[in-house]
């Protein structure tokens, strides 16, 4: 069952502006770090979930990321670039794998090698 939200009842709840100019309450959790995740995260608030198996499924995949044991930082321009990269029409599909694990083992143990590459 899909749930959509139209656009009078988007301005109803002030989900992503508010009239009186405080805070929406799509801002009150957009932390998104990159273009890319704010569509995506924008996307859940227009689209959100009726099936009770799918809400819980996606609880369980924030908590689980809320409690690994390391955080990985990556800057907001690092992300542009990756997601601009990846929507090109000319991207390797068979490199995208060994390129992100490359990138993410220059973010955790940064050497020169990954520039090199």
């Amino acid at each position: 069952m899909e749930f959509k939200i139209d656009e009078q009842t988007q301005n109803d709840l002030e989900l992503f502006k508010d009239a009186w100019g405080r805070e929406s309450i799509f801002s009150c959790f957009d932390y998104a770090q990159s273009d890319g995740a704010s569509a995506c995260m924008k996307d859940l608030f227009e689209n959100p979930l009726a099936d009770a198996w799918a809400i819980r499924d996606r609880v369980e995949a924030i908590v689980y990321l809320q409690r690994l044991p390391f955080f990985v930082e990556i800057r907001k321009e690092e992300l542009s670039f990756i997601e601009i990269y990846l929507q090109q029409n000319d991207v390797p599909c068979q490199n995208v794998f060994r390129l992100t694990s490359r990138a993410v083992a220059g973010w955790v143990k940064p050497d020169n090698d990954c520039y090199v590459r």
